[in-house]
């Protein structure tokens, strides 16, 4: 509901004060609400680039450290304060940990692969990954978010890290010919919009087009509950909210089916028991505790796919 509209309470209240309800009281404030609602929708509204303009100051950011299997990530991100602006590309959300943890726990298949993270955001998920694997490119479409992440890789000084501008479907060709090829994708939360799933995928398609030929080929048996990779490359690994990825199905099936790539969601119930139960060792050895998300309340409201030829 609107913040102009009267609430029942607020009406009950005039009525009881005057002794009996006044009707002009409620028709004044729908006209009221009338009118404001028609300034907003006649008022501009602001250019998706023009939010990230918005907020400037240095003390709206914090530097975070995350740890996922006793390997830290440490870096800058804006506050959970403002996760209800549009400034969420800067932003640390539980898609990026959940997937993380998935990370964590099949790091071998990074080990000696160069990895394309898709929407990196402050970069978690890309920097965590860069402590396996040969080369990972962050990439994200925003300036703004793309120099948040140029800051945190220059204070990382990883090597094997680059990051790049990159809007999906947009001179994909060119992108791979200046920082590819890549044998793995990845990317959380990026699964959002209908205006960008397709070229989301087709992206995707289009870095793991080498692939397609070899159709590398491993039971789905091998692995019977399903949390652990075999396959090391050709691989697009993504981590979104459930109800993001639900809204998007009819999409993202009809773009898989068109450009050939298989769909493989991850048992998220195994996958918390085993993330707990490495939390529990590791708490029995006395180890510092690691960064998990409470009783696995994400894990139940996230899901992690992997798609392969």
């Amino acid at each position: 509901a609107s913040d102009t509209t009267p609430s029942a309470t607020t009406t009950t209240a005039t009525a009881t004060a005057t002794g009996a309800p006044h009707a002009g009281v409620v028709v004044d404030a729908r006209k009221q609400e009338k009118r404001k609602l028609k300034k907003l929708k006649q008022a501009k509204e602001p250019e998706f680039g023009e939010f990230f303009d918005m907020w400037e100051s240095e003390e709206e950011y914090e530097t975070s450290t995350y740890s996922f299997d006793n390997t830290e990530v440490k870096l800058t991100h804006l506050g959970a304060h403002l996760e209800n602006t549009y400034l969420i590309g800067q932003m640390v959300w539980p898609d990026a940990e959940v997937l993380c943890h998935y990370i964590a726990l099949n790091k071998e298949i990074f080990a000696g692969k160069t990895v394309l993270d898709l929407g990196s955001g402050p970069g978690l998920t890309g920097f965590f990954v860069a402590k396996f694997c040969k080369r990972v490119v962050l990439t994200d479409l925003e300036d703004k978010v793309v120099s948040l992440l140029q800051k945190n890789a220059d204070e990382l000084e990883d090597k094997n890290v680059e990051v790049a501008k990159l809007a999906w479907g947009v001179g994909v060709d060119e992108f791979l010919q200046k920082h590819g090829p890549f044998d793995i994708v990845m990317g959380s939360g990026i699964v959002y919009d209908s205006d960008f799933v397709a070229a989301l995928i087709e992206t995707v398609a289009a870095v793991l087009a080498p692939f397609k030929a070899e159709r590398q080929e491993h039971p789905e048996d091998a692995d019977p509950d399903n949390v652990y990779e075999k396959q090391d490359r050709g691989l697009f690994i993504t981590s979104n909210f459930n109800y993001r990825w639900i809204r998007q199905v009819p999409i993202i099936d009809k773009t898989t089916a068109a450009v050939g790539l298989k769909q493989r969601p991850i048992n998220m119930k195994k996958l918390v028991e085993v993330v707990r139960e490495r939390e529990k060792a590791r708490l029995a050895r006395g180890e510092t505790p690691n960064t998990f998300i409470e009783d696995g309340k994400n894990f139940s409201t996230h899901n992690v796919v992997v798609m392969k030829w």
